[in-house]
């Protein structure tokens, strides 16, 4: 796969590493598709597997995909895929948007935004893509115009005016981009998916209902699907969230309603040997957080915020994080300051947000996830849970599992880790609330006071997944100006 990716690099087209029999981009493919024979060497070095997307608009080049329907007789170069055939078309003119089925049934366009798996790549039914014929062709004037004038024969009205900068504004915008970008295959769920998140901010009142329609119908032609299917999955993503329709947009009998693509046609399984490659969980900061979900459990005042802010402050010298502090807001800039003072240097990418998403705040939820996914961290911390969950039930697992799907999503969308900081039991075993925590916690780990060494904390494993369990670590919080900090730094060897 490196070679060949490596050679259509040299060609000078932009490639990216791809789910090995899979179609899902390993890394943000429109962002970092490259021609650079260095950076693709080096993501088949770490994925020797890896299938090989093409951006097509980078690449400036037209695709059309035949999917399972004879294709026509062109003069150009081919490639089998699992399930039809590609034609590849060189593009000197205008970029080409995607379509789906406009040139005919089964038949998708892709060009700017899409991409397509290029050979020796292998299709998830096991198929293997091959290249027919030896030369590219220029695309016809003719097959271009089709493609345009396909396009603009559906205008979608204009969105009416938005609510400026209101955090329902910012949800839409987010799911309507994530729209117009999905691939091929799943666009249609990813519409219904994504108006469910559109529709709680309308049932909050924080969006009107005719322009989450419009900017949603406006997406789904942006990702090239057909505005008859794109209404109905519209209508259906309405009635799932107990919406009513708008009232000029009841369907029709001629219209029945179209539910989002067949699970078993979109969801790819993985395989068992590419579960069995898959690598271990990291340390993102050695002995305290892992790559994943991590919870860090202390009495209140023993010093978990200190903890917490090491390991953030510390990480953050080289990569982002977002901290929502819920708690001792007011003298978090202090413990900042003295610990930006005892290490001699300021992180690079640190923000601090003055409150938590609380889970039953209407549209809490789906504004932490696009604040998330606007900074693109590496590391994101909840001060504290008890403060996310206030008005919600810490012992239902149902309310909970609320909770972690919000964090769950924000770490789908851009791969980052969690820190969430939360109280023990009363009787000082364990942790509060429903037991779906441990369930979902890559690392839990317990503050309590060192008994035996006065002045002591020790720092305790208390449920690790899928690695050894370290020994547990003891240190001090130790005062440094007008504040604390933790001692040895977590920076430092041993802890």
């Amino acid at each position: 796969m490196k070679q060949a990716a490596l050679e259509l690099a040299e060609a000078g087209w932009f490639v990216f590493p791809v789910q090995e029999r899979g179609k899902q981009p390993l890394v943000r493919w429109r962002d970092e598709s490259t021609s650079d024979p260095e950076k693709v060497s080096g993501w088949w070095d770490r994925w020797p597997n890896a299938n090989i997307g093409i951006d097509c608009g980078k690449s400036r080049l037209v695709v059309v995909d035949y999917d399972g329907v004879e294709p026509p007789q062109v003069d150009t170069l081919q490639v089998k895929t699992g399930r039809g055939v590609h034609h590849y078309f060189a593009n000197a003119g205008d970029p080409v948007p995607n379509s789906a089925s406009m040139l005919g049934d089964k038949i998708d366009v892709r060009g700017e935004g899409g991409y397509v798996l290029a050979p020796p790549s292998v299709h998830p039914s096991g198929a293997l893509y091959q290249w027919s014929g030896e030369k590219i062709s220029q695309l016809d004037e003719g097959l271009r115009s089709r493609m345009v004038k396909k396009r603009e024969e559906y205008r979608p009205e204009p969105a009416p005016t938005r609510l400026g900068g209101s955090w329902g504004e910012k949800i839409l915008q987010s799911e309507a981009a994530i729209v117009r970008t999905t691939g091929e295959g799943k666009r249609n769920h990813q519409l219904f998916e994504s108006s469910l998140r559109v529709m709680s901010a309308v049932k909050g009142g924080h969006l009107d209902k005719e322009t989450a329609w419009s900017e949603m119908l406006s997406a789904a032609s942006g990702a090239g699907l057909d505005p008859e299917e794109a209404r109905g999955t519209l209508e259906s993503a309405w009635e799932r969230a107990g919406i009513r329709h708008p009232t000029e947009r009841v369907p029709s009998a001629t219209h029945p309603v179209a539910l989002p693509d067949d699970p078993a046609e979109s969801w790819e399984p993985m395989g068992i040997q590419e579960l069995i490659d898959l690598p271990p969980p990291k340390w993102l900061v050695p002995q305290m957080i892992v790559e994943g979900m991590n919870w860090l459990v202390g009495e209140q005042k023993i010093g978990k915020t200190f903890l917490a802010l090491d390991a953030a402050l510390t990480l953050g010298r080289s990569e982002g994080v977002l901290y929502f502090a819920g708690e001792g807001v007011s003298g978090l800039g202090v413990r900042i300051q003295s610990w930006i003072s005892y290490h001699g240097e300021s992180p690079q990418d640190f923000r601090v947000f003055p409150f938590v998403p609380k889970l039953n705040r209407p549209g809490d939820p789906e504004r932490f996830i696009a604040t998330v996914e606007a900074f693109q961290p590496k590391l994101v911390v909840i001060d504290t849970f008890a403060r996310a969950m206030a008005g919600a039930d810490e012992n239902s697992a149902m309310e909970v599992g609320r909770f972690i799907s919000m964090i769950d999503e924000a770490r789908e969308r851009t791969g980052c880790s969690s820190l969430i900081l939360h109280h023990p039991a009363k009787n000082g075993l364990g942790y509060r609330g429903s037991g779906a925590i441990a369930g979902a916690a890559d690392l839990l780990v317990v503050l309590s006071e060192d008994e035996s060494v006065p002045g002591s904390l020790t720092l305790t494993y208390d449920d690790v997944k899928d690695f050894e369990e370290p020994a547990p670590r003891h240190f001090q919080l130790r005062r440094h100006e007008d504040s604390a900090i933790i001692y040895p730094p977590i920076r430092m060897a041993g802890f």
